[in-house]
């Protein structure tokens, strides 16, 4: 119903940022996530998408949350992947960006031996 959702909208005046929010929730809330993907596509989203990644991973939809991350701000990535689980897509983000650092970091925050194996193998194509 997102021509009624959108009458409603402008009926009563209510804020882009929160219309975002509650309509982010209302799908999710029905796991309508091919509609979730087409509204975050209609236009630029004045919430980000940090929020996104953050309410599907809170909602126990981490794989979802994991599309949304290439639209974050690139120095929040590495952290945003883990977040959803995906912690080889975290090591690729680092070693595309150069952060060393952070993939030091991730390696001690690692939950186990095949994480570190995989971050260190990442680490070592970026010397």
């Amino acid at each position: 119903m997102a021509k009624r959702a959108d009458k409603i909208k402008s009926d009563f005046k209510v804020p882009d940022k929160r219309f975002w929010y509650v309509k982010l929730q209302a799908l999710t809330a029905v796991r309508d996530f091919e509609g979730l993907e087409a509204f975050a596509r209609s236009k630029r989203s004045p919430i980000g998408y940090e929020v996104f990644v953050k309410h599907l991973v809170e909602k126990g939809h981490p794989k979802e949350a994991a599309a949304y991350v290439a639209r974050c701000d690139g120095p929040k990535r590495a952290d945003l992947y883990v977040l959803c689980g995906d912690w080889s897509a975290a090591a690729k983000e680092c070693k595309d960006r150069g952060d060393k650092a952070k993939l030091e970091q991730l390696k001690k925050s690692a939950p186990n031996s095949l994480i570190v194996r995989e971050l260190e193998q990442a680490a070592s194509s970026m010397k």
